[in-house]
């Protein structure tokens, strides 16, 4: 159905401080065999925190960021207690290992996204060799490198053109695309409508 969404992009890392990671969201899903259910909608206080949440955000008030990771603790609180089950054991070990494996190129992409970025230099992040690299990747992300960069940069920039009044050009050039043609083609391709379409959403 068509209608308003909200994405919400959480890396496992966003309550470290300073070295000091409150609720370990990483060592609980990626070392403890843990994984968070997939469905909440029944739940009408984690439903209420996500709103607060886009409040904040829309509204940008004194120290709204803090409030939202305040918000956004509170909120894993909630799901860590009641949202967690076991995985399989072999798969999750497997998906561990190629993870922390990739887990360099991945960080690589969502900081330089804007770059040009190559799958050489992808690879000696995470020192492996190229075909290595690419096999792992895609068994542990469905994907391959450059699907799973090309998707990372249609989604930022989809976010873009949904908040903001930065022309469309400004956001193709920003987002890592060496043309506004080029963008304008691959937006579509992956989302159904062009920018321009979606700016009326």
């Amino acid at each position: 159905d068509r209608g308003k969404y909200h994405l919400f992009m959480v890396p496992l890392d966003v309550f470290s401080n300073n070295g000091v990671d409150v609720l370990k969201l990483r060592t609980l899903l990626l070392g403890n065999n843990m994984a968070f259910r997939n469905l909440f909608q029944n739940d009408k206080r984690m439903y209420k925190i996500l709103m607060r949440i886009i409040k904040e955000h829309q509204d940008e008030k004194t120290a709204y960021n803090i409030a939202i990771v305040g918000l956004m603790m509170e909120f894993f609180a909630i799901l860590t207690r009641k949202g967690l089950y076991n995985l399989d054991t072999n798969v999750k070990r497997d998906n561990l290992r190629l993870y922390k494996l990739i887990e360099p190129a991945i960080r690589h992409i969502r900081d330089n996204y804007k770059k040009t970025i190559t799958i050489e230099e992808l690879a000696s992040l995470c020192h492996v060799s190229k075909h290595y690299f690419c096999r792992a990747f895609k068994t542990l992300n469905g994907k391959t490198t450059m699907e799973y960069l090309m998707e990372y940069r249609l989604k930022i920039s989809d976010v873009m053109l949904s908040n903001g009044d930065k022309n469309i050009e400004s956001i193709a050039e920003e987002c890592g695309f060496c043309s506004l043609s080029y963008f304008c083609r691959s937006y579509k391709n992956f989302f159904g409508f062009t920018p321009s379409q979606r700016r009326k959403i």
